[in-house]
């Protein structure tokens, strides 16, 4: 950045050799977003021309950040670049969309991001919290048979859909607030890994990121939803201490812009192990939800993608 706050012309035009290379190793197809890099004026003083040079970098750079600490992203990127009518009309305007005759309470940007990280991660298990009226377990089974990694999909809703378990697919009748009850160590022992949680139930948030956060393992990735509005609950459960170590995936967060989706800031990859060895659970296997910073700090000479915080951390 110039002392005007501008981008200079050396960095606009890396940023149009790089899609250069970019739309080459795509056959010489460029993407929207390549042709706009390209079209960029490097020079042009007017406002407008300013402000596109600005948006683009940040964009670049923060989806280049690849996975990163969630906390400094949640500090970094507390917003997102969907305008609020695009968000909105995002599933659907008439009606949502329907997949296999069921409603799919799911914003096109969220179903793109989705099929990539589901060939990252490639899930056995899909958990998800919150089932609305099924369109979107039956989705996740799916997309895991058409890239070839068939996944379970296990459901959960206090209300969950009739006549709507499916080979591979598993409704369950649940309160958020108590999962214990509902995903014992005798049901959820069964699950093979990797797994994939997704909280779409916005109901009891931190009790269901308590529950989970003791049992993910490397490998495993937490997504929340229509999180704008979670976004210090998100930081709450980061700073009082964890269980796991989480990575933000911004390569897939800002795949369509900064935050492109309804999981703001909220796609999480667990690379580490960083709380008690028990997981924290009791001999039920129940894990309480937030713990104190001081019971779950990392052993000594731990590597931690989340640094705990507060008094009890120093």
């Amino acid at each position: 950045m110039t002392r005007s706050g501008d981008v200079s012309p050396t960095t606009i035009h890396q940023a149009k050799l790089d899609a250069m290379r970019r739309v080459r190793s795509h056959g010489g197809v460029p993407t929207f977003f390549d042709a706009l890099v390209l079209a960029v004026p490097e020079h042009a003083e007017d406002e407008a021309s300013r402000n596109l040079r600005r948006r683009l970098l940040t964009t670049l750079r923060s989806a280049g950040r690849g996975d990163e600490d969630p906390l400094a992203r949640l500090a970094r990127t507390p917003g997102t670049d969907l305008p609020g009518y695009t968000r909105s009309c995002s599933q659907g305007t008439g009606t949502p969309t329907v997949w296999q005759g069921r409603t799919l309470f799911k914003s096109v940007f969220d179903l793109g991001l989705y099929q990539q990280l589901l060939q990252r991660v490639r899930p056995a298990t899909v958990i998800e919290i919150g089932s609305g009226s099924g369109g979107s377990a039956l989705w996740f089974r799916s997309m895991g048979t058409a890239i070839g990694s068939p996944c379970r999909v296990v459901s959960v809703d206090l209300t969950p859909p009739p006549d709507a378990d499916d080979d591979g697919v598993t409704f369950l009748r649940g309160d958020t607030a108590a999962l214990a009850d509902t995903l014992p160590p005798d049901v959820r022992g069964t699950w093979e890994r990797p797994w994939l949680v997704v909280e779409d139930a916005h109901i009891h948030v931190p009790a269901v990121l308590g529950f989970f956060d003791p049992l993910l393992r490397p490998g495993d990735c937490l997504v929340v939803e229509d999180s704008l509005a979670k976004q210090e609950t998100l930081r709450d459960f980061l700073t009082a201490g964890t269980h796991a170590a989480y990575m933000a995936d911004s390569a897939l967060l800002d795949l369509y812009g900064v935050n492109a989706t309804s999981a703001v800031n909220s796609v999480w990859h667990v690379t580490d192990r960083v709380g008690r060895p028990d997981l924290g659970a009791g001999a039920d296997g129940v894990a309480p939800a937030y713990r104190p910073a001081a019971t779950v700090l990392p052993a000594a000479g731990r590597r931690s993608a989340v640094r705990p915080t507060g008094p009890a951390a120093r």
